[in-house]
C-alpha cells in the first residue's frame, strides 16, 4: 500500500478508511455519543416543555393548582330537573390562522346557566358582552383548521370558552356559566 502524499497523518502498514480497527472504534464511539446526546436532548426538551406548559397559567407567587382530570366531553343538560336560562351572542366571523387567510369561521354561541343564577349572570354578561365578544374573536383567530375540526375539538372549544368566561366574569369564585352551546359553527 503506497503512502498518500496528501495525507501526512497516514502511517505505513496501517490500513486507512473505515475498515481500519481504530477507525471502526472511533466511528462507533461517535455514533454512540450522537445517540446519547439526541436521547438526552429529547427527554430534556420534552420535560422542559411539560414544565413550562404547566406553569404558563400560574403566577410565581401562587402555589400551583392541581389540575382536574379531563372533563367529560359533553356536559349533562337539564340534570336533576334543573332549568336553564340562555344568553345568545351575535354571530362572529373570524379568519382562521392559516396561510393566505383563505379560511374563516362563522360561529354563534349561547351561554347556559342555572335559572337560580339568572339575575347575577344575566346582568354581568350584558355588562361585559363587548369584552367577551372581543375575547371570542381573538380566541377563534388563533385557531387553525385542525383545531376546529371534529366533535372532540368542538367540545374542547366549548369547555375552553366556558372556563375563560367564568374566569373573566367571576375570578376566584364558583363558575356560574354551566355550558356553552353552538347555534352556528361553519368553517369555510
Amino acid at each position: 500500500m503506497a503512502k498518500d502524499p496528501d495525507n501526512p497523518f497516514e502511517e505505513e502498514g496501517v490500513p486507512a478508511g473505515p475498515e481500519a480497527p481504530a477507525g471502526k472504534a472511533k466511528l462507533l464511539i461517535r455514533l454512540g455519543l450522537l445517540v446519547a446526546v439526541l436521547a438526552i436532548g429529547s427527554v430534556g426538551g420534552f420535560t422542559l416543555g411539560g414544565m413550562l406548559h404547566g406553569q404558563a397559567s400560574v403566577e410565581p407567587s401562587q402555589p400551583a393548582a392541581q389540575e382536574e382530570p379531563f372533563a367529560e366531553p359533553l356536559p349533562p343538560i337539564n340534570t336533576a330537573g334543573e332549568e336553564f336560562e340562555y344568553v345568545d351572542f351575535e354571530p362572529i366571523t373570524v379568519n382562521l390562522d392559516v396561510s393566505g387567510m383563505t379560511r374563516y369561521i362563522r360561529a354563534t354561541i349561547t351561554l347556559a346557566f342555572r335559572q337560580k343564577d339568572k339575575d347575577t349572570v344575566g346582568d354581568r354578561v350584558e355588562k361585559k358582552k363587548k369584552e367577551m365578544r372581543n375575547w371570542l374573536t381573538v380566541y377563534f383567530s388563533g385557531r387553525t383548521l385542525e383545531d376546529v375540526r371534529g366533535p372532540k375539538n368542538l367540545n374542547r372549544i366549548c369547555r375552553e370558552i366556558r372556563e375563560a368566561f367564568n374566569e373573566q366574569l367571576w375570578p376566584k369564585r364558583r363558575p356560574l356559566i354551566d355550558h356553552v352551546l353552538f347555534k352556528e359553527f361553519a368553517v369555510q
